[in-house]
């Protein structure tokens, strides 16, 4: 497998689209070294941003739940808990109503 096939298939199993791959691709292929390696690391550092911005999100998911399986474990619902809030997302979490 050549090297660029490898650095391919490393962005697609890093979440890569073929879009961000192919613009990866098109800076290594037209910019000098120093500047496309600053391109390059860019567009990588901005989808690594959106990964852990999504994976913030799961976790605040996963924390809701586990806050309504424990108040269906305890028996009860605490209506004057705000879970988001208590996670630090008041109101502005996926899902909410404004």
């Amino acid at each position: 497998m050549e090297c660029d096939q490898r650095v391919a298939q490393n962005l697609r199993d890093a979440g890569c689209d073929e879009g961000l791959i192919r613009s990866f691709a098109k800076i290594g292929g037209e910019a000098p070294d120093e500047m496309r390696n600053r391109r390059q690391e860019r567009l990588l550092a901005e989808h690594r941003r959106k990964l852990l911005d999504a994976l913030h999100w799961d976790r605040f998911r996963l924390d809701c739940l586990d806050y309504l399986l424990f108040c269906l474990r305890k028996g009860g619902r605490d209506d004057e808990k705000d879970v988001g809030a208590a996670a630090g997302f008041p109101g502005d979490g996926p899902g909410s109503v404004e």
